[in-house]
């Protein structure tokens, strides 16, 4: 049976002051509840264990130091006030939370490599690199389950399909060295008009190491998922991954107030079909994290997607 990783601290905590950013804070838990009362996943879940030395080693000894500054923290995750906390409720509200999560990446790469499909109802943190955090992101933790399973030599080459409304800058960013070795390979659509557009050497070099690179106007379902084939999938085989990690945000969705696309509720189901399908038949696991998704739809667009299409 697919395995889904999760935690009850992956839910951001700050007395409230979270509401401050237009994240659903308590999305995870909104999820797992729906996905429980389905009754489908009964033995499914699997808890992952905070390891912070491990996520420590991969950032920046310059970057650990700014991640212990409540006013770095709160600029990257773009709530400037939370500056004036104290580190230490910061540490155990945000930052050990997404340390957490950035685990149950490992864990759920892991998993999927056994079980075929995984996810993690959390993480997707695809602005964050090894040395800054910005977007609300502030742990690398796609690229660094990536590093991890790479060095451990359980996989050869992997690719992303980053299919978040905002553009992966972080991902591609940490994994240049990884892409120029022909060990990953990353596959990126996104709205155009969003963050992270303001830089634009800083968006240029993020862009080289991404092999398909489309940024999308305001599409609609039909042409989203025909997209979907002409473009993703048949890279996807040329290249030949060991694991394809699939950063699935919602914020595609119509009603996202952080997004220009028009993907319905049922086109972001077909989505996730699509790619879980693609790994089915072509024997590819398929690792899953939730990234983006800002409207109170979200949870429930994830669990019925969930629902329907894990087996």
């Amino acid at each position: 049976m697919s395995k889904i990783v999760y935690h009850p601290d992956y839910n951001i905590s700050l007395w409230g002051l979270e509401k401050l950013h237009p994240f659903p804070s308590n999305k995870y838990k909104r999820i797992k509840k729906m996905l429980d009362l389905s009754g489908k996943f009964k033995d499914a879940f699997v808890t992952p264990r905070m390891n912070r030395e491990l996520i420590w080693s991969y950032l920046d000894p310059e970057y650990r130091e700014k991640l212990r500054n409540s006013h770095f923290v709160a600029n990257a995750l773009e709530v400037p006030i939370l500056g004036y906390l104290p580190y230490s409720l910061l540490k155990r509200g945000v930052v050990d939370r997404m340390i957490l999560a950035s685990c149950g990446t490992i864990l759920a790469a892991n998993l999927a490599l056994e079980e075929g499909v995984a996810v993690n109802l959390g993480g997707g943190f695809h602005h964050a690199r090894w040395d800054h955090g910005h977007g609300f992101c502030i742990v690398p933790d796609i690229s660094i389950a990536i590093r991890e399973l790479l060095s451990q030599k359980k996989v050869s080459r992997v690719t992303i399909v980053d299919l978040d409304a905002h553009l992966g800058d972080g991902n591609a960013r940490s994994l240049a060295r990884e892409v120029i070795s022909n060990e990953v390979q990353i596959i990126d659509f996104y709205d155009y008009r969003l963050f992270p557009n303001t830089n634009t050497a800083e968006i240029e070099a993020a862009k080289k190491s991404i092999e398909v690179d489309i940024g999308l106007g305001p599409l609609r379902d039909d042409d989203y998922l025909r997209d979907m084939d002409r473009f993703i999938f048949p890279q996807i085989d040329n290249f030949g991954p060991d694991l394809i990690v699939y950063n699935a945000g919602t914020d595609i969705y119509c009603l996202d107030p952080l997004s220009f696309l028009q993907i319905s509720w049922k086109g972001i189901i077909e989505r996730d079909r699509k790619m879980f399908d693609f790994g089915k038949i072509k024997q590819i696991p398929v690792l899953m994290v939730l990234s983006g998704g800002y409207h109170r739809d979200s949870a429930r667009i994830v669990a019925e997607s969930l629902i329907q299409n894990l087996v």
